[in-house]
């Protein structure tokens, strides 16, 4: 699961919308709490193909889920936030965490070209 943190700045109300864009059950008010006291504020568990939540439900394949999740830490990171990414408790970049979403897509690729 990838954590992202953001540090507290004089921007903080700004990140919200964007937030919320992505993670609507998310408050306006717990965004703005996890953000003063340092603590994840959003996570997302990278989608694997067979996730089939995503797909049958919100119409969504796993893969674009995946990058609607990079798409918004790149927005913010393009506001000025600062952000802090783990995963299993390692600090990452955001070019690791591209570069892992498009590793799952490519084996998803590989995967699906398997004969039956």
């Amino acid at each position: 699961m990838a954590e992202v943190f953001i540090a507290k700045d004089a921007n903080t109300v700004k990140y919200i919308p964007e937030i919320r864009r992505f993670d609507s059950s998310l408050s306006i008010g717990e965004i703005k709490s996890r953000i003063e006291n340092g603590t994840a504020v959003f996570s997302k568990e990278l989608i694997t193909y067979g996730d089939i939540y995503y797909e049958e439900v919100e119409g969504i394949d796993p893969h674009t889920r995946n990058m609607m999740f990079f798409s918004l830490i790149e927005r913010l990171i393009g506001m000025g936030a600062e952000l802090k990414i783990t995963e299993k408790d390692r600090e990452i970049t955001p070019d690791e965490l591209k570069r892992k979403i498009m590793r799952i897509k490519e084996i998803s690729d590989e995967t699906e070209m398997l004969p039956d």
